[in-house]
């Protein structure tokens, strides 16, 4: 279980670096959130060193030029972000750990740790990289995955996907967020319409096509969630914090349908889009999938924030 996570107090950003353009995109989002809040930027480069086991078989200048080739890697990274910020302090962090490893070992409450968005398979982009996809969906401090690089008019909203039990950790994080960027604060619940027993019983094929067959009895899905309904509910989880952030402009809105195609289409000119995790490993949203396809698709940041010690969802 996570501790308490204040956004007002996070310590530190720390971005993932390798030689990728995803990378350096995420570099710089990080450098301006680090510039935004007034900490320090840590650029974090994993060597990956052979372990023991392997060592043998690799060349003996390995471990040396990874090294040389990461630190000539960071020094340009350093460089450029100091050039844009110049009042930002910058550190670099090296590791002879994987990214992953790394990664997760510097998450924490008062962190925010930002990773790039590398896809890989036959269609460039198309999937979660494995770093991102393990140290977003197991996180133990806040994490922001950056797909693309930031459009020069940063001006969008920040979108939050409120679960049926939105964990308040996440609810004050999306509030933060939109304070800090001035920005108006969206609120999105994709809900999925209760399917009546005769229709669960029935073919896949009946209930797609709407016809009936032997055994099988075709009629209507009847619920009795509205709209409606889903958004009084999203606006009596959020209504505390509307009270603590009274300077946010809010909307909330509600529709059947699937969650991560919501979110997507709610958040492509967003700011940021903010998911709170679930202490049970997928996020709150539903499935993990859901988190891994809108990780995937999504051209804004993703925020992923865990549950605090006080949080039932």
């Amino acid at each position: 279980m996570t501790a308490n996570i204040d956004p007002s107090e996070t310590h530190r950003v720390v971005v993932g670096v390798d030689a990728s353009e995803s990378s350096g995109h995420a570099a710089f989002w990080a450098a301006r959130e680090a510039s935004m809040r007034g900490v320090p930027l840590t650029l974090a480069h994993a060597l990956h060193l052979p372990t023991a086991a392997v060592a043998p078989y690799e060349p003996p200048e390995l471990a040396a030029d990874l090294q040389a080739a990461g630190r000539e890697l960071v020094s340009g990274l350093t460089a450029s972000i100091r050039e844009r910020y110049p009042d930002l302090e910058v550190n670099a962090e090296f590791s002879p750990a994987s990214p992953t490893n790394m990664l997760l070992g510097i998450c924490a409450p008062d962190v925010l740790v930002v990773i790039g968005n590398s896809g890989h398979g036959v269609i460039k982009g198309l999937l979660l990289g494995s770093v991102s996809r393990a140290v977003a969906l197991h996180p133990e401090g806040p994490v922001v995955v950056v797909r693309g690089p930031e459009p020069e008019q940063v001006d969008g909203a920040v979108v939050f996907g409120a679960s049926p039990s939105p964990s308040d950790t996440a609810v004050d994080y999306a509030f933060a967020a939109a304070r800090r960027y001035a920005a108006p604060l969206r609120v999105i619940r994709a809900w999925t319409p209760a399917v009546p027993p005769t229709m669960a019983a029935a073919p896949m094929s009946a209930m797609a096509l709407g016809i009936s067959g032997p055994g099988v009895v075709s009629a209507p899905v009847q619920t009795s969630d509205s709209d409606a309904d889903e958004a009084a509910d999203a606006a009596r989880a959020i209504e505390p914090y509307r009270a603590k952030y009274p300077d946010v402009e809010v909307e909330i809105s509600a529709a059947a349908g699937d969650p991560a195609a919501a979110l997507a289409e709610a958040g492509a000119d967003a700011r940021l889009v903010v998911l709170g995790a679930h202490h049970h490993g997928p996020l709150s949203l539903g499935l993990s999938s859901v988190a891994e396809a809108l990780l995937s698709r999504s051209s804004a940041p993703i925020a992923v924030i865990p549950p605090c010690d006080g949080d039932i969802s």
